[in-house]
């Protein structure tokens, strides 16, 4: 008799890529537990309110937390298997330093070594492990002496000090008054201007990579969460060796790179081994990447999708995100797109307007 599981996923956290997750899970007839964040997290306004099973009261991940919904899962269910969605980077981190302690509370976690993940997600690591490879380039480095504007600040490490911390965009001199010079926690690299792609693939134990393309045509500012993206081939990126690559490190699950075309050469400019916020795209460009997802974890799904859509007919908006600021748009492969024409598209193809998540259209 195979075992019972669940996902269990802590909402409150890239709530974009959260309901992604739900719909495939729901497609797929995959079992699935939500853990919301106070009575106010937005899943209590969709469709999947049936699936929250525990409200917490506090953003910050604590054992004490993960020990009471292991209690509540005690009380109510017979499922033997918990495996917590990586839906955010600072989740990621705390699962990862107290791996040993929720295993034995009887949490499963579905993430790569500790030395792999932190490898692969910290911005210096990666950028030194992937310029081992042919085929793709990385930006130049500054030291905080020889700074060129306009340049990029990056974390060395994701998650310091209790925090998370982002890439920042420095145009000016006196931009830098926020740093601490050769000591800082950050590193400077050139800012690459170009077309902008997300690699998206989830790679298994067993052996198995299912991948597709983005093409990403509008973004907010300051590099932060995608509004209007839509699927792509290979836009001429060599990922064949950065796949064999990490396997040789014993990586496993979903990953993204971020690559920019400029002046005929891709440069490489980060990986993100979890969810993605524009992973609702996959659902229509590549809907067996989940099937290997939760096949790779023991589900009892069946591969009966394409695997990916190479030609641009498929559409990712957000379209909150594109209120009340402005946004960058990116050079597309086929045409040069009008702030007025990425609008339209992003009311046209919000991620919310379906019918599970109306309520939220141009709300959240």
């Amino acid at each position: 008799m195979r075992l019972k599981k669940t996902f269990v996923v802590f909402s409150g956290y890239n709530d974009r890529a959260n309901i992604a997750f739900y719909r495939a899970a729901v497609k797929l007839d995959v079992s699935f537990h939500i853990v919301a964040l106070t009575r106010q997290d937005k899943v209590f306004l969709t469709d999947y309110v049936g699936n929250v099973f525990f409200v917490r009261e506090t953003s910050e991940p604590t054992l004490s937390l993960f020990e009471r919904v292991i209690d509540r899962f005690r009380e109510v269910s017979d499922v033997s298997e918990k495996f917590i969605l990586p839906n955010s980077e600072y989740l990621n981190w705390f699962l990862l330093q107290n791996r040993i302690q929720l295993q034995d509370m009887g949490w499963s976690i579905s993430l790569p070594p500790n030395d792999v993940y932190s490898l692969i997600s910290n911005k210096e690591s990666a950028t030194n492990w992937v310029g081992k490879f042919d085929g793709i380039e990385i930006p130049s480095n500054f030291t905080f002496n020889e700074i060129q504007f306009p340049c990029v600040a990056k974390p060395k490490l994701n998650v310091s000090s209790g925090y998370t911390q982002y890439p920042v965009f420095l145009n000016l001199e006196s931009d830098l008054a926020d740093f601490e010079g050769e000591d800082s926690s950050f590193f400077f690299q050139e800012f690459i201007k170009g077309k902008s792609y997300y690699f998206c693939a989830y790679v298994s134990s067993c052996g198995r990579t299912i991948s597709y393309w983005q093409e990403n045509i509008a973004q907010q500012p300051g590099g932060k969460s995608i509004l209007l993206a839509r699927s792509c081939s290979n836009p001429g990126v060599q990922v064949t060796s950065i796949i064999d690559g990490l396997r040789e490190l014993d990586f496993t699950g979903p990953i993204m790179m971020e690559v920019i075309l400029s002046q005929g050469e891709f440069y490489f400019i980060e990986f993100n081994p979890r969810l993605w916020g524009p992973l609702d795209l996959a659902r229509s460009a590549c809907p067996s990447l989940f099937e290997l997802l939760f096949e790779d974890l023991g589900f009892d799904v069946s591969f009966h999708s394409p695997e990916k859509v190479e030609t641009h007919s498929c559409w990712y908006a957000w379209g909150f995100g594109a209120l009340g600021h402005d946004y960058v748009v990116y050079p597309a492969d086929d045409k040069d797109f009008s702030v007025e024409q990425v609008f339209s598209l992003i009311c046209e193809n919000d991620l919310y307007k379906q019918s599970d998540t109306s309520t939220l259209t141009l709300r959240f």
